[in-house]
């Protein structure tokens, strides 16, 4: 056991703190004040904020920090690079000659200006 250290929670209040070796640690406070259940951080009611980034000695809590939404998963890049690539393949080889072919074609109706462009 750690000797107490006192630390300060309001503006004229001071609560003493005694820490154990293990995992678990234990706060001596005043009478009718509970810290346990607190919901918001006000000095005049000396109640900690849950969602505070820093604890109750002013270091900052190890898990307050989310992951990134701009952070991608493992494959998303080679996924959209197999994407690109093949639909650029696609369009190079199949697509953009038929569509050539059948703006040049010399037939009157769609059917057999797709039919040369195919041919060609």
């Amino acid at each position: 056991t750690v000797a107490p250290n006192p630390v300060s929670v309001g503006s004229n209040s001071t609560i003493a703190q005694s820490t154990t070796v293990g995992s678990s640690s234990t706060v001596a406070t005043p009478p009718g004040v509970n810290i346990t259940n607190a919901t918001s951080h006000d000095d005049s009611t000396n109640v900690v904020n849950d969602d505070d980034p820093l604890d109750s000695f002013g270091e900052i809590k190890e898990d307050h920090c989310n992951t990134p939404t701009s952070i991608l998963g493992p494959y998303v890049i080679y996924d959209l690079w197999r994407i690109v690539y093949w639909s650029s393949q696609l369009l190079t080889w199949l697509i953009l000659p038929v569509i050539q072919s059948f703006s040049q074609a010399g037939e009157f109706t769609v059917w057999g200006k797709l039919k040369t462009s195919l041919r060609d």
